[in-house]
This record gives structure tokens, sequence and C-alpha cells, in this order.
């Protein structure tokens, strides 16, 4: 299985980023068959918790953002703990999946899967940067120097590749 990113030609969606997530993370775990099948409904579980509470925090910060400059000290204040009280939410969700993780998974794999997470955004802003800044060049995965196989199949390896 190669998560490459030439699955996103026409834009990283949803989709796509999820199954590239699922594939480097289970390649950076190198979940055992029973592994799999007991972590990754926790793991969407967890998912799901972070993006219900992203959604909510994405109003306050666009509410920050249109406010920020004619907000009121007290109108401040109160999105200020609106932010506050995210990060709150945020901790309390990492750390009770982290005692669920703990339950299907040993300690190693479950710190490697906090720095897999790390380690896949920081590979998707790169790639959604470099694309960015090549708009008329090769599909992604495809380029003079790298040839079909495209980023990361060099002698140094890298990208989001499993």
């Amino acid at each position: 299985m190669q998560a490459q990113f030439e699955d996103l030609e026409d834009g990283p969606n949803k989709e796509r980023v999820e199954a590239l997530r699922v594939a480097f993370i289970t390649q950076k775990l190198k979940l055992t068959t029973e592994e799999s099948k007991t972590f990754w409904p926790v793991y969407e579980e967890f998912q799901q918790e972070m993006e219900l509470l992203r959604e909510e925090h994405r109003s306050v910060r666009k509410k920050l953002e249109i406010k920020f400059k004619r907000a009121t000290d007290e109108e401040l204040e109160t999105l200020m703990e609106e932010f506050i009280s995210f990060q709150f939410e945020e901790a309390k969700i990492i750390a009770t999946y982290h005692d669920e993780f703990l339950k299907v998974l040993p300690i190693r794999k479950v710190a490697l899967l906090y720095k897999a997470e790390q380690d896949f955004k920081r590979e998707l802003i790169k790639e959604i940067r470099n694309r960015s800044m090549r708009p008329n060049g090769p599909p992604m995965g495809r380029s003079p120097r790298t040839g079909p196989g495209g980023p990361g199949t060099g002698p140094r390896g890298g990208g989001l590749r499993p």
C-alpha cells in the first residue's frame, strides 16, 4: 500500500487526505491485523470528537477575526474565554483517548501515533505549499527530476509515502 500525493491531483479533499492518513499511520505504527481491528474504531471516534470541537472553534475564530478591530474589551474577553475553553476541551478529549489507545495498543505504538500524526500534518502542509508554488508544473508525483515515482522515491526518501 503506497500513499502518494498523486492521489491529490484534483486538490486535497477530506476523503483523500483521510485515506493518506490511514495508510501513513498504519505503516508508521506497523499495525498488525488484530491491532488494526481494535485501533481504527477508537481512532475514528477520536477524530470525530476532535472534528466536532474544531467546528465549534472555527466559529469562535471567525467571530474573533470579524470583530477584533471593533470589539469592545468585554467582547474580546468573552471570545478569549471561549478560545481558552476550546483548549481545555481539546486537552480533555486527548487525555480520554490516550487512555483508550492504551487499551488497544502498547505504549510505544501510542507514542508513535502522536509522532506520526504530527509528521503527517507536516508533510501534508509541505506538499500543499509545494503545489501552490507550481501551478503549471507537472502533476503530483511526477517531476522531471524524480520520475514517475514522484517525491520521496529518490535515495533519501521522504514525503507521505508510508
